[in-house]
């Protein structure tokens, strides 16, 4: 059986006496599959196969059905023990059943009663926020690119936690993120007294941040103090862009309620004036039939949301 490297031919040591013909066929073969694996970027590594007792995670599927979240599911022993756990998590193709890439830093599995997962997908299907929580705090917030060859991971939890430490040491919350073409939305409620004690004095805030896919860096990052009232009402919104069963309860109509709200609450007076006369004109230029309104709420609620991620 020819290997891989003699069929190149470089078990055999190539002259050094090129003179005026040039280099042998052999190294000219070489360095010519040796450019195109540098300028197509890819890596000739084989895929992974999928690995056993690994499952797809509920709720992570891709909008085209391709692509979903992977991870262990093992049975507890009558000790308590489960058997063969295995924290990985990886990013699957669910048609040709093989493993796409390992997701760094993951540390889901199940049953686990303490942390959960969600993924966030583009309509597209080329790009992923996995969200990883712990009780009341975020603990992963992890962005996947899916290429010809590779999957591209971001961590982008490090420029929200730095942004939370430098408003106060205590803060904690979830996040969540959504897709703005090319950019990443994040959004974070956050406060210092997370089991709600009466005789503490709490402090909440709310991180807006914006990470641009294509520039491969944040365009924004900022926090905002809030009041109990401001932080319900923004809490309204961010319930609405959470993945699973509890975000099919949001219509349209209410989504759109819910971030009219919200910025009416944290809004200036000056500016919520002039939103609600925009708002009013929109209302009046919208009609049947029922399915050109929807496309015109979701985009009345995609420019809304847009406001939230500026003063």
């Amino acid at each position: 059986m020819v290997s891989r490297r003699s069929s190149l031919g470089v078990h055999a040591r190539p002259s050094c006496d090129w003179n005026q013909s040039g280099p042998p066929q052999d190294v000219k073969a070489f360095a010519l599959l040796l450019v195109c694996f540098v300028v197509a970027g890819a890596s000739p590594v084989k895929a992974l196969e999928w690995p056993l007792k690994y499952e797809v995670e509920e709720g992570t599927v891709s909008p085209d059905g391709r692509f979903g979240i992977i991870v262990f599911h093992g049975e507890i022993s009558p000790d308590g023990e489960i058997e063969g756990l295995d924290e990985a998590n990886y990013l699957a193709d669910l048609k040709t059943r093989q493993v796409v890439g390992r997701i760094r830093g993951s540390s889901y599995f199940w049953p686990h009663n303490r942390v959960s997962l969600n993924a966030v997908w583009s309509p597209d299907s080329s790009r992923c926020v996995v969200l990883y929580h712990r009780r009341w705090w975020f603990e992963g917030i992890e962005l996947l690119e899916i290429g010809p060859s590779r999957m591209k991971q971001t961590n982008l939890r490090g420029e929200v936690r730095d942004s939370l430490l430098k408003a106060g040491k205590d803060l904690e919350g979830g996040a969540v993120a959504h897709f703005d073409g090319c950019l990443v939305r994040i959004g974070c409620l956050a406060d210092d007294n997370p089991k709600a004690f009466e005789d503490r004095e709490t402090h909440r805030v709310f991180f807006t941040g914006t990470y641009d896919c294509k520039a491969r860096g944040w365009l924004s990052a900022d926090v905002r103090p809030v009041t109990l009232s401001q932080f319900d009402a923004l809490l309204e919104v961010v319930s609405s862009w959470q993945t699973g069963p509890e975000e099919q309860s949001f219509t349209p109509d209410q989504r759109l309620n819910a971030v009219y709200q919200a910025l009416r609450a944290i809004g200036p007076v000056r500016r919520f004036s002039t939103l609600r006369s925009q708002q009013r004109a929109w209302l009046a230029s919208v009609g049947p039939p029922e399915k050109r309104r929807r496309v015109q709420v979701e985009a009345r609620i995609a420019a809304l949301e847009r406001s939230l991620w500026t003063r």
